[in-house]
């Protein structure tokens, strides 16, 4: 697990480096990688190709490059971390994707979000990555079940993934998290904290989630053998708010037209309110985003020089990160909306302890796809109608990511919902990170095809 994550310092540690000259960034990842990464996975570029659409794909306007040096610094934080972690044997906690890990700040702990694994192996390249998930498959994990979680269990089994003290896991938004944390109090022993979520988000709701905030509290303290400080989670709080704030603030700029910004950076921001919450190299991100994308706005100006196409995608994104610099550079097409760079607004209050745990709870019932899918499905009709009448669309693309199956279910009802207001609909079967399932080209061809359909190529 040591030496995982130090090669993931490493790696990071160099893009920074490459990053922090403006220029020689720009040169590095629009000159020389380009070329090699952007049509296609060749070996030549196998090692760096998912790294390189990370950062932008080489297509995005040059002052961000600022952004993208922010981004190498943050995740170069999150390895430190762990890396001081283990060194030190200060305790560990694995936490589901949609716990924002701010409770941890009241503790000496290190919080790893244990869906973040399979990105991290992606930045070592697609074969680490696609190693995890053949593990957990050849140990009978469920094939069905979200790819993200499922090599999770691959990367433990690789001996990639430092040992927790304790697991925190919520309910909701699918069946598939519930396995995934169950198979992992099977697989390893280590205590679980599971948030159990009521069906619908009301007054009464809020409370009963409050007060499990508060057992999950004692629960810490038990297994991490420490006392909560409240004082240190507030500060983490507070940057948390400050990161939140940017965040709604250049969602709400995404309604403009031209758009002045990239889903993808909303993409790597909503990774960051899990992976970093309440960390300020993750407030910087969103910071120089903001300046970025607000000084564009005020000048008429968009991300795409040429834009033509808005599109809203709806279902988890997360297997367009390679797609998006595709659609911005070959179509003039841009994301104005998805499930996570839709942020509402919210300020967690820390008035009283009541409020602050209050505030705990809606910071992750907003969190970007667990405000969708959980619960009924008024809670994910009721974001793709403001998207629809707000953000101005010319089509939506549902992206049916196979282990999200609520989703599915809930397919023909969100194509209906769009043809109400006369808006194209393609519905694709897509994987968040398992290539195998859906390949790149795959999807890219039946985008394609659905473009010349509707008369815009």
């Amino acid at each position: 697990a040591l030496d995982f994550c130090k090669t993931l310092q490493k790696r990071a540690h160099l893009l920074r480096k490459i990053l922090r000259n403006k220029n020689f960034g720009n040169f590095v990842l629009k000159t020389v990688l380009k070329p090699l990464a952007y049509e296609k996975s060749t070996e030549l570029n196998n090692a760096f190709r998912n790294v390189f659409f990370l950062l932008g794909g080489g297509v995005f306007p040059s002052e961000d490059i600022d952004f993208f040096y922010a981004v190498c610094r943050t995740r170069l934080k999150i390895y430190e971390n762990l890396i001081k972690a283990v060194q030190s044997s200060r305790p560990i906690v694995w936490t589901q994707w949609c716990f924002s890990k701010l409770l941890l700040h009241g503790f000496d702990a290190t919080g790893l979000t244990t869906e973040s694994v399979i990105t991290m192996g992606y930045a070592l390249g697609p074969d680490k990555a696609h190693s995890y998930l053949r593990n957990a498959e050849e140990e009978g994990y469920l094939l069905e079940g979200c790819s993200s979680q499922r090599s999770f269990w691959g990367a433990i089994l690789a001996s990639d993934v430092p040992r927790a003290a304790a697991i925190i896991s919520y309910t909701h938004p699918c069946d598939s998290g519930i396995v995934a944390q169950s198979s992992l109090e099977y697989l390893t022993g280590i205590p679980v904290f599971s948030i159990a979520t009521p069906y619908f988000r009301d007054a009464e709701g809020l409370i009963y989630m409050r007060n499990q905030m508060q057992e999950l509290i004692v629960f810490l303290e038990k297994h991490l053998d420490q006392t909560f400080d409240w004082e240190k989670c507030i500060r983490g709080i507070k940057e948390y708010n400050s990161f939140s704030w940017y965040l709604h603030e250049v969602s709400q700029m995404m309604k403009a037209r031209p758009c002045p910004v990239s889903s993808l950076a909303l993409l790597l921001l909503w990774n960051f309110k899990g992976m970093a919450a309440g960390l300020r190299e993750a407030t910087r991100c969103a910071e120089r985003i903001y300046h970025h994308a607000r000084k564009r706005l005020l000048a008429g100006q968009g991300t795409v020089k040429n834009e033509r196409i808005r599109i809203i995608v709806w279902n988890p994104i997360m297997a367009f990160w390679m797609i998006a610099p595709w659609l911005e550079e070959d179509f003039g097409a841009v994301i104005v909306g998805d499930y996570l760079s839709f942020h509402p607004y919210h300020q967690i209050d820390t008035a009283s302890r009541e409020t602050t745990l209050e505030g705990l709870v809606l910071a992750d019932q907003t969190y970007g796809m667990s405000r969708q899918t959980a619960g009924p499905i008024e809670n994910s009709l009721e974001d793709l109608v403001t998207l629809i009448e707000e953000y101005s669309p010319d089509c939506v693309i549902l992206t049916g990511n196979e282990g999200c199956k609520q989703e599915w279910a809930s397919l023909r009802i969100h194509k209906d919902y769009c043809k109400k207001y006369g808006l194209p609909v393609l519905s694709l079967s897509t994987d968040f990170l398992d290539s195998h399932f859906s390949s790149e080209a795959e999807i890219k061809g039946k985008i394609r095809e659905f473009f010349e359909e509707s008369g815009w190529c």
